[in-house]
């Protein structure tokens, strides 16, 4: 094929026709995108966002404190289900050995023996009681919270203000900090902190649309928690765990996890 000079007519119109159709890929993108996750900040920095399932969406976004990728499921299409110990009641340890999913990743906090440092309640029942005890360490770091979904949908609220007995909460997770409650970010934070690691979260944008979220370089508690609020567009956000957290994916070999887990949350398309 002839290459016509850039310096051409026929040069000039082959280079606008290449930049046109570049700029309406781009252009569609961001409109299914925003389409999909109104309020999750597509279009503010974002450099590459792929579907997993109908309802799931990867993107992969620049903000102003780093590289983050985060994870957005419409659960009108999407099941969140948490999983801890296999059928035989060992910890399944491992996203490897999870049952089938679209994305999965690791939960809260937990102890020694992999035990939940805080309330769990997976399938209705609750395995792990409330934790509202003082101590040290990021989830005692109050308020901490709770990440449910129930028959309303998903929520986060402060574990203080979580009530286990009207709550209906088909699964549950305690952990902590809290990094955003009610368009508020945790009084405890610092703007100027030097305190930066890989962090893990989740958010819930409304009953229907939750985030997770994993810094790919050290982040501070505030970082983290204003691009929860400012970026990704969530009122409520709970932090789940650092440098050990991990994101997976259908049809590919999961990371490297560098130590097992306690609890683990997966997403799946649903099954009309």
């Amino acid at each position: 094929m002839m290459a016509w000079p850039i310096g051409s007519r026929r040069g000039q119109a082959s280079s606008f026709n290449q930049i046109s159709r570049y700029a309406l890929c781009v252009l569609c993108g961001l409109i299914i995108c925003s389409s999909l996750f109104v309020g999750a900040g597509c279009s503010d920095r974002s450099h590459y966002a792929n579907e997993i399932s109908p309802g799931l969406m990867y993107i992969s976004r620049l903000y102003t404190s780093g590289r983050y990728t985060t994870v957005h499921a419409d659960l009108n299409q999407i099941r969140c289900q948490f999983h801890w110990k296999d059928d035989n009641g060992n910890p399944f340890g491992t996203i490897a050995a999870l049952p089938e999913f679209d994305f999965a990743t690791n939960g809260s906090i937990y102890e020694p023996g992999q035990i939940p440092t805080g309330l769990y309640i997976e399938s209705g029942e609750t395995l792990i009681p409330l934790n509202l005890d003082q101590g040290k360490g990021n989830f005692f770091l109050r308020p901490n919270g709770v990440f449910a979904i129930g028959s309303a949908g998903a929520t986060i609220v402060d574990a203080a203000e979580y009530e286990p007995e009207t709550a209906e909460s088909e699964f549950a997770v305690q952990s902590g900090p809290l990094l955003v409650k009610n368009g508020k970010i945790h009084p405890a934070f610092n703007a100027d902190s030097d305190n930066r690691y890989i962090r893990s979260g989740v958010g819930v944008q409304s009953p229907n649309r939750i985030v997770f979220a994993l810094s790919k370089e050290p982040v501070t508690f505030h970082e983290f928690a204003t691009f929860f609020r400012e970026s990704v567009g969530c009122e409520n956000a709970l932090y789940l765990d650092g440098a050990i957290s991990t994101f997976a994916y259908r049809d590919s070999e999961p990371p490297a996890q560098p130590t097992p887990y306690a609890t683990m949350i997966t997403l799946i398309a649903s099954v009309e």
